[in-house]
This record gives structure tokens, C-alpha cells and sequence, in this order.
């Protein structure tokens, strides 16, 4: 039986197999986006995160009190429908993780910093690369809004800013279980309304306390 069988016609298997993903993050948007992709039986899955499993991310980042001090990675990893995921406790760009990046087919940035998110897309769109040849989806999320952009587009680029121009409060400081999960939720089907070649926003905020969905461009 085939694992992919009650989105046939939805999503190409065939199509599934050729993609090659990256997940840059795995808190608490990145570990419920794994979970999605893996479902969606890519060709390859790559978590990179250099960060362990603390007890505050238990709750909001849906980690096992028995993963405590381990790899968030690892944890990741062992937690998903694919046994063939590949978990990086690097940070990204490195060496270690530069060379999944170069085969990438679709990128997700699911990090809690902004200068992270700029030092990832210099290495993606470096000399000899522009433009960026895979897909890039740059996930965003407060304690009940989060943000999903296109960060290969000139908009993501406009409205990039340095950590230190950012709210007092970091986008990780605060965070919801369902609200991660929507994020991922979204992210994931965005990226599989590109797969299918459909229109797409540069950018989708959506704030859960008043249930505004705003697509912007």
C-alpha cells in the first residue's frame, strides 16, 4: 500500500521523489514541519540544528521529556514516518551542512534570528549561484501570529532587518503549540502550492487572535 495514497492526484509521488529538503531549524515550527514532510515522502530530508533538547522545549517545541540534552535533531529525526532523514547538529552555512544546501530542491527557514536568516540566504544566492536555485521558505511566528515568506523574491529582501532592529522581545521568547503547528501547517502547503505551479503571495501573515489571514503581493 502505498504511504502517499490519500493525496494522490494532489501531489505527484513521482515529483515527491526528486525533491531534496532542508529544514534549517527544528524548534518549534521546524520539528512540526519535519513531521509534515517526511508524510509527504520527499526524496531526501536533511534537519539541521545545532542546538539539545532544554526542558522549556518540551511543551512549545512538542519534544519528549526523554530527549531532554539530546540533539534536537536526533530527537527530530527518530520521530519521524521516514527512518532515512538526516539529522546536521551543525548551524547553517558551514561546511558540514553547505553541501545539502548546494543539492537542495527547497530550503526552509525556520530559525528564531534574523541575521541567521540573512547569512543562509548570502550563502544560497553567493557569486555563482544567483539566483537562488531552489526554493526558499522563510517561516516567522510570535506567541499567535506567525508570518510565511517567499525569501527568494526582492520583497523578503526589502523588508530584511538586523537582530538589533527587531522587537524587544525575540519571535521564540513567547510560543504556542497550535500556533508552531499552523505555521508549519501553512508553510507546507505553500510549498506545495509551488510544487504545483500555482499562484502564490510573497507573504502571508496571519494573526490567530482575530483569525486574519492577509496575503501580501
Amino acid at each position: 500500500m502505498s504511504t502517499t495514497q490519500r493525496f494522490n492526484g494532489i501531489l505527484d509521488p513521482d515529483m515527491m521523489f526528486d525533491q531534496r529538503v532542508v529544514i534549517v531549524g527544528v524548534g518549534a515550527v521546524g520539528n512540526n514541519l519535519a513531521r509534515i514532510i517526511a508524510g509527504m515522502n520527499p526524496g531526501s530530508l536533511v534537519l539541521v540544528d545545532p542546538d539539545v533538547v532544554d526542558e522549556e522545549n518540551v511543551g512549545p517545541q512538542m519534544y519528549h521529556p526523554g530527549t531532554i540534552d539530546e540533539h534536537k535533531v536526533l530527537a527530530c529525526a527518530n520521530s519521524l514516518v521516514m527512518d532515512n532523514a538526516v539529522p546536521v547538529p551543525n548551524r547553517a552555512p558551514s561546511p558540514t551542512v553547505n553541501k545539502y544546501l548546494d543539492m537542495a530542491t527547497c530550503v526552509f527557514l525556520c530559525v528564531d534570528s534574523m541575521e541567521a536568516r540573512g547569512e543562509i540566504m548570502d550563502y544560497l544566492t553567493r557569486e555563482g549561484q544567483q539566483p537562488v536555485t531552489c526554493k526558499v521558505i522563510d517561516t516567522r511566528m510570535g506567541a499567535e501570529t506567525y508570518q510565511v515568506w517567499d525569501a527568494t523574491t526582492q520583497a523578503w529582501t526589502d523588508n530584511w532587518f538586523s537582530d538589533s532592529e527587531s522587537l524587544p522581545e525575540v519571535c521564540n521568547a513567547r510560543s504556542t503549540p497550535w500556533c508552531a503547528t499552523m505555521c508549519a501547517s501553512h508553510a507546507a502547503y505553500y510549498w506545495s502550492q509551488q510544487l504545483r505551479g500555482e499562484e502564490v503571495p510573497l507573504q502571508i501573515i496571519h494573526d490567530l487572535r482575530t483569525n486574519e489571514v492577509v496575503p501580501l503581493g
